[in-house]
């Protein structure tokens, strides 16, 4: 997998109705629409060894702040429940 920086990928998340260039190839987002989650955290084997090649091609502290908020989602999504 190729190494990114924040500048080349302006991620909104797997929500947004707003797609960049990056988006059509990111395998997050394929992965998530797929099998129709709305984020990654939404799926039982969150966090799954796709998303983590993802967040380790990433150099930023923003893909550490990516993962510390979806581990927060998926952990009050299990306090729902």
């Amino acid at each position: 997998m190729e190494h990114y920086t924040a500048e080349d990928i302006p991620c909104d998340g797997c929500h947004t109705e707003k797609l960049h260039t990056f988006c059509r190839v990111c395998e997050a987002r394929s992965c998530t629409a797929t099998h129709g989650y709305t984020v990654c955290g939404d799926c039982p084997e969150y966090p799954c060894g796709k998303l983590e090649a993802l967040w380790r091609s990433f150099f930023t502290a923003r893909w550490e702040e990516a993962k510390a908020n979806l581990d927060e989602y998926v952990k009050a999504k299990q306090h729902k429940v």
